[in-house]
């Protein structure tokens, strides 16, 4: 797992690394990395990060004191909801299924959804910017694969229509079916859009979709297929549109489909404001 520290000036951030070169072995995998405003520091830690972080965050306060006036803490309002604050300490959501030449020249962009810390690699793709990671924000109604939150961490969370409607940060919305079909539209093939650790997909496009599975009734698929749903309600009540990927190779299909029973859990890619 990664961590990103922000500040404004490369130079210090060189200081800080030379200052902290001699602590790295003292964290499992640990080691720094300056780059343009902000520091990289990768560390293997159980799936419940939050304590680890925060003993690192305190580590890194009481450290540079003279840096201290830039770190914001998250407070929670009388709601318990998380209000909007500048991340310092942002975890990178999984990568594996990505395009691994896109990360190496820089080909994708970054979005940090302020509400978790989490930060996600975008892709534009025709006239849109998409999150090129399924959504995986924690909220009342959202689940993970099996009720493993190992998988939540893979692949992303799961949520039912009503929940995923709004479940987008701030800037960003639930694709519109015309939205999916532009992203569709937008590749010579639809391998393009498929992570290439599964199936045939070339990921060619970097959109990297991977087989989260679903649930409805029970969970269903996962390595199979991914469902993405749109915010567009279908003409049967209580049903509403999503994009289809089925994975098998031997029926290898992706189709936008009315059928999404809205009490069942799919995952959510959302697509930036224009």
């Amino acid at each position: 797992m990664k961590y990103h520290y922000l500040n404004k000036s490369l130079s210090e951030f060189e200081k800080i690394c030379a200052e902290f070169d001699d602590k790295s072995d003292e964290y499992d995998e640990g080691s720094y990395k300056c780059a343009d405003f902000y520091v990289t520091y990768s560390i293997s830690i159980p799936s419940d990060y939050a304590t680890p972080i925060s003993e690192f965050a305190e580590e890194m306060k009481e450290e540079c004191a003279d840096y201290e006036k830039d770190w914001i803490e998250s407070k929670e309002d009388d709601s318990s909801e998380k209000k909007s604050n500048i991340c310092m300490v942002t975890k990178i959501v999984n990568e594996d299924f990505l395009n691994e030449d896109f990360l190496k020249n820089d080909k994708y962009g970054t979005f940090v959804d302020e509400r978790d810390c989490q930060l996600y690699r975008t892709i534009e793709l025709g006239n849109d910017v998409w999150l090129a990671q399924n959504l995986n924000y924690e909220i009342g109604n959202s689940r993970c694969y099996k009720n493993d939150s190992e998988l939540c961490l893979l692949y992303g969370a799961l949520y039912d229509w009503n929940t995923a409607m709004n479940v987008c940060p701030s800037g960003w919305k639930l694709p519109s079916k015309n939205d999916l079909q532009n992203l569709k539209n937008s590749v010579e093939n639809d391998l393009d859009l498929l992570s290439t650790q599964f199936s045939e997909g070339t990921n060619l496009s970097g959109f990297s979709a991977a087989p989260a599975g679903e649930y409805y009734k029970g969970f269903i698929d996962k390595g199979n297929s991914a469902t993405y749903w749109s915010s567009d309600e279908a003409d049967e009540v209580g049903m509403a549109y999503y994009w289809f990927y089925n994975f098998m190779k031997s029926v290898t299909e992706s189709r936008i489909d009315s059928g999404g029973d809205m009490t069942g859990f799919k995952s959510v890619r959302c697509i930036k404001n224009k």
